[in-house]
């Protein structure tokens, strides 16, 4: 559960689900300053869960909380390592090449192999994957795997090429990917 309510807050933002609340002691609680949000629904949780929110900072606001994340994999159809960030959204630009690019190099494996190189990519990338078992590595969950993974990719190579004059050098040296220009000229892939 401790995960799942994770993935539902905002960088900085403390939760605490009601169980772990009444969990301290009258005094404890008397020194924290929370609000109450209400029932929260959780993934795989079948009734929402009454959550609260730590006011560490005082003035600090938060943005609503992720609840969308939690609802894109809403299916069943996938395990994963990490949903926070696994959300679809639509193939625009960068992820448009990016996913055109990863089914050329993954669609000419088989789905043994397929697994056993997305794996580690998916992970890192913290896109769930189809469950064990399943033929989920073909077909339209494989389709959806590439499309989770090149949405995510892509926002972050938008990011990069939209800011890349913020940039140093040896941040883009170790940077996990590879920022393909849409501006064309010479030197049209980049290596970050």
């Amino acid at each position: 559960m401790a995960a799942r309510t994770e993935s539902i807050a905002n960088g900085g933002q403390v939760l605490l689900s009601r169980s772990a609340y009444h969990a301290l002691s009258t005094s404890e609680r008397e020194q924290l300053n929370v609000t109450a949000l209400g029932d929260v629904p959780l993934r795989g949780v079948p009734k929402p869960v009454e959550m609260y929110q730590l006011n560490a900072v005082p003035g600090r606001t938060f943005a609503a909380l992720r609840l969308d994340n939690e609802a894109a994999d809403d299916d069943g159809s996938s395990a994963s390592f990490s949903d926070a960030g696994s959300v679809c959204g639509p193939l625009t630009g960068s992820s448009l090449m990016i996913a055109s690019s990863l089914q050329a190099i993954f669609g000419t494996v088989c789905a043994a192999q397929r697994e056993k190189l997305l794996n580690p990519v998916c992970e890192r990338w913290r896109v769930s994957v189809p469950r064990k078992g399943n033929n989920g590595w073909e077909g339209v969950e494989f389709e959806d795997v590439i499309r989770r993974l090149s949405v995510k990719v892509g926002r972050v190579v938008d990011h990069c090429v939209s800011n890349s004059g913020e940039h140093s050098e040896s941040t883009l040296r170790s940077a996990s990917l590879i920022i393909i220009s849409r501006h064309g000229g010479e030197n049209s892939t980049n290596e970050a």
